[in-house]
């Protein structure tokens, strides 16, 4: 199973939106539920001497990274410590992505909370891909980015896109379908703005590797 990562300061619980497929259509609809988010308890094999600030209530993501056939662990730390109020003309933190084997580079991911999400392997290339669900530095709307490994670098696997939350948390099951591969294309769901319940619409994404 795909497996996630949250980065905050406080924990989450509040009142989420859990997508789910009207019959028919590739639409998805808003229902309601509770639900607190700690971390990734499905990787508790993995070593516990991992870079870990207690102040981010870091945890670790599973997945074959580097299509080597072994299982690495992936985790975010605050590379940059940030200073002042960042909306008002502070910095804010730098967030990285480590691994557990060495061989794969870290990379910088940008600031704020996130939530990690392995993808499997979208384009046939042996290794999986990693997800980001990033909160920006002010307002509702996180950043969405999905990550493959290749030429020893991480890359955007296709373009970034927006996901408005109006403030709620966001359930654990629309972060882990929220990309996907289908008769082997992938494709993801996209936020409907004119609507007010904030329907998913199915689109195909452009890969660019």
């Amino acid at each position: 199973m795909r497996r996630f990562l949250l980065i905050g300061m406080l924990t989450v619980q509040a009142c989420v939106h859990t997508p789910t497929r009207e019959a028919g259509t590739e639409v998805l609809t808003d229902t309601t539920q509770a639900q607190a988010v700690t971390g990734d308890s499905t990787a508790s094999d993995a070593p516990d001497d991992y870079p870990h600030d207690p102040t981010t209530d870091s945890a670790k993501i599973s997945g074959d990274f580097n299509g080597d056939g072994k299982k690495e662990y992936a985790w975010a730390v605050i590379s940059k410590v940030g200073h002042g109020n960042p909306m008002e003309n502070g910095v804010p933190d730098e967030l990285s992505l480590q691994f557990s084997d060495p061989s794969i580079p870290s990379f910088t991911i940008g600031c704020c909370e996130v939530r990690l999400i392995n993808e499997g392997d979208l384009n046939h290339d042996g290794a999986d891909e990693i997800s980001t669900f990033q909160a920006p530095m002010n307002g509702n709307t996180y950043d969405w980015t999905t990550y493959t490994f290749k030429d020893y670098a991480w890359k955007p696997l296709f373009d970034s896109f927006l996901i408005p939350t109006g403030g709620d948390a966001v359930a654990d099951e629309e972060l882990e379908n929220r990309v996907f591969m289908e008769n082997d294309s992938v494709f993801y769901y996209d936020t409907d703005y004119n609507d007010e319940s904030f329907k998913l619409i199915k689109k195909p994404v452009q890969v660019k590797l």
